[in-house]
């Protein structure tokens, strides 16, 4: 106990530093919840928006990077549901768009044809589901139709078509909600893209991995009327969404800024105790002629680099959650994450804290067992 309290008491000795050292590491582990908690609950988002609908397996050109704007014609999902293994194929076609008005960019428009089973996972809040019949109608989610201020009746422009708002719909997950359903003939018309679709999603009667396996086998070697493969991508959802660029790209940057600030954060930690382990050289020096180890030195500085750094960490998670919750007001932000950062990415900030500690603590520590405990108790 008399340990623990001398670790405190050194900590406490010079408030200002200790507490701009926290600081640092609050920086640090900030960075890192969120950016890292944001990326992953964007990916997450995307994840049960397959989930939730059944999906099994994403069919999509091969070999593109931003598979938004790739197409395939639209005549092969007759062909991909004559394979045995495929319950249903599930045409899709994606656009992106921006509502300058209203201050937003990249937002999702989908298309799907009326009686598509992936309409059946759509919650109707006003209005109606869309029909064969609405020619130019769309369905706005939850938070799309909050962010343009647009309800049944009123009319949005996309692409400079002229859409009237049948209804606005609720899914599980915000990436959605801040989207836009259309019928496929309508979006295949305004992107000037006839009988061609961005992919197909696919059910399965039987997703074991030996069934999966052949299926995707069966799809990637279709081909046309020429005997050419159509150049397919059959993939299982869990490695599709961690294919797409986009999800790669913001999980890369999240890690790299990071990366950067955890480099601050041990920098600050090593400043702040090579400082104290110099100014305390006589100190130290006492302690180890009045009987500690050259490991009780150690364990000493190394501790009250971990409490500072787990303040540090206590106050970054705290930051990282109110800034997380802060970014959902924005409409922007609101129409892509929920704002939820998940406990495993908490836990791995406080880890990084505890790392910073050891890193930044390390060569201090070692330091402080050079001198011997005459010559450090002539210093001055």
């Amino acid at each position: 106990m008399h340990f623990i309290s001398l670790v405190l008491k050194n900590v406490m000795r010079r408030p200002v530093r200790s507490t701009l050292t926290a600081l640092g590491v609050a920086l640090a582990v900030t960075t890192f919840v969120a950016l890292v908690g944001l990326a992953e609950d964007f990916i997450a988002a995307i994840s049960r928006r397959y989930e939730s609908q059944g999906i099994d397996m994403v069919v999509l050109k091969s070999g593109r990077a931003d598979q938004v704007y790739a197409t395939l014609p639209e005549q092969l999902g007759k062909e991909i549901q004559a394979i045995p293994n495929v319950a249903a194929v599930c045409p899709m076609l994606f656009d992106v768009v921006t509502f300058a008005d209203s201050n937003l960019v990249g937002v999702f428009i989908e298309a799907w044809y009326a009686d598509s089973r992936l309409f059946d996972r759509v919650k109707v809040l006003t209005g109606r589901k869309l029909t064969a019949a609405d020619r130019f109608g769309v369905m706005l989610g939850k938070l799309l139709a909050q962010n343009i201020s647009k309800g049944v009746g009123d009319n949005i422009v996309i692409d400079d078509q002229t859409f009237r708002v049948i209804g606005t719909y609720e899914v599980d997950n915000a990436f959605e909600n801040g989207g836009a359903l259309v019928q496929m003939p309508d979006l295949q018309q305004i992107m000037d893209r006839k009988n061609q679709v961005t992919g197909f999603e696919l059910i399965l009667k039987d997703d074991s991995e030996p069934k999966t396996a052949a299926t995707r086998l069966a799809i990637e070697n279709l081909r046309d009327s020429n005997g050419k493969r159509w150049n397919l991508a059959a993939t299982p959802v869990d490695q599709q969404v961690a294919s797409f660029l986009f999800v790669r790209l913001a999980r890369a940057m999240a890690w790299v800024t990071s990366l950067i600030a955890v480099v601050i954060g041990c920098v600050g930690v090593l400043n702040t105790m090579m400082m104290s382990v110099f100014e305390r050289t006589h100190e130290i020096g006492v302690l180890r002629a009045v009987g500690w180890r050259k490991s009780r030195i150690v364990r000493m500085i190394m501790l009250e680099a971990l409490v500072v750094s787990i303040v540090g960490a206590v106050i970054g998670v705290l930051a990282a959650l109110a800034l997380s919750r802060l970014l959902t007001l924005n409409a922007t932000f609101r129409a892509v994450f929920d704002g939820y950062i998940a406990p495993t990415t908490i836990a791995q900030g406080v880890l990084i804290a505890c790392i910073v500690a050891a890193v930044g603590s390390i060569y201090p520590a070692y330091r402080a067992t050079t001198h011997s405990p005459t010559k450090a108790l002539r210093h001055t």
